[in-house]
């Protein structure tokens, strides 16, 4: 669990935003992200909402700042995980990449679904603290393209990273809107990946 400071040497403040920030968790882990409000939380925690309103801002951003904890963690398995993949082809490291990716977001398949939905609804800003957010995992996705050391260049990297993430967020959504399975889900990405495979080797054979 990521422990978030509030700017101030306070330790009592501290210790307050870090209690807020456990019970928004266990709430949205019991209850879900729908049955998370900030006058249930403040019950919670034994504080009043305008406290929370203080230290997090909204309730979606503090949902957000829950998704980037879970992402976060989840990208140091993802870190552990691609080690197994150097053998593997380009196209089925990222479909194991999608696999896994697919895999979180079921898993958090409400949590995920509101802070995808809320990035697009926010416009700008939305997109800004999205792409801050998921900082590391777009780390994680150059890497796996990069892992067997044929893919190095910086603008194919980058191409190639942004248009996984682009079409990932296109299956996604339409995975949530449909309510469609895991397995459906990642069968529907493959196609889409393979195309992306060839794109991608047909960029770099021109370096």
């Amino acid at each position: 669990m990521a422990h978030y400071s509030a700017g101030t040497s306070d330790k009592k403040s501290d210790e307050t935003r870090n209690r807020i920030f456990e019970a928004a968790q266990t709430i949205i882990r019991d209850d879900g992200v729908d049955r998370l409000t900030i006058r249930k939380l403040g019950e919670a925690c034994g504080v009043s909402a305008a406290l929370i309103i203080q230290y997090f801002g909204s309730k979606d951003r503090l949902l957000l700042q829950v998704f980037e904890d879970d992402l976060n963690a989840e990208v140091s398995i993802l870190n552990e995980e691609m080690k197994r993949w150097e053998a593997l082809s380009l196209e089925d490291r990222l479909c194991a990449l999608a696999d896994f990716m697919f895999t979180y977001d079921d898993q958090r398949r409400d949590l995920s679904s509101h802070i995808v939905s809320w990035s697009i609804a926010w416009g700008p800003e939305g997109e800004t603290a999205w792409q801050e957010t998921i900082c590391g995992l777009l780390k994680a996705i150059r890497d796996v393209i990069r892992l067997d050391g044929e893919i190095t260049d910086r603008t194919v990297v980058r191409d190639a990273q942004m248009s996984f993430m682009a079409n990932y967020l296109f299956i996604l959504r339409m995975a949530f809107t449909r309510n469609l399975s895991l397995d459906e889900t990642q069968a529907m990405v493959r196609p889409s990946l393979a195309m992306l495979t060839a794109g991608i080797l047909a960029s770099n054979s021109k370096i």
